[in-house]
């Protein structure tokens, strides 16, 4: 009994340490007339960035744009652990989640201009 209440007690405590220590983030997407728009307003260290070429995929981790095959390690704990990456074609937007998220794989379909919601949730539409 005295190991069955140490092993409650750690697994609650693990719990709470990497729900309260993993920093979340927050990204506004938003489609326009150039590409698209990323907006990062926490969990990043970048706030603004633009995708004009939407022929070719794009992975964004907090640290911003990655080159194809590349790794970066985000130890800093302020940053969120978190990799996604944009597909454009036949105005979808598809995210698909590499690390960091609860999902797999999103699909944007919104008009231009109206901005979606993105965490490592899922997303909402922005009214």
């Amino acid at each position: 009994m005295k190991y069955l209440f140490v092993l409650i007690i750690s697994v609650v405590s693990y719990s709470l340490y990497s729900q309260n220590d993993i920093a979340g983030y927050d990204i506004i997407i938003n489609r326009n007339e150039t590409g698209i728009e990323l907006n990062c307003t926490m969990g990043c260290a970048w706030r603004n960035l633009s995708i004009s070429n939407m022929d070719k995929s794009t992975t964004i981790d907090a640290q911003g744009m990655l080159e194809d095959g590349e790794e970066r390690d985000i130890s800093d704990i302020t940053l969120a652990p978190f990799k996604i990456k944009l597909d454009y074609s036949n105005d979808m937007l598809t995210l698909m989640g590499i690390e960091g998220t609860a999902w797999e794989q999103l699909e944007i379909n919104s008009p231009m201009n109206r901005p979606v919601h993105v965490n490592h949730a899922g997303m909402l539409s922005i009214e």
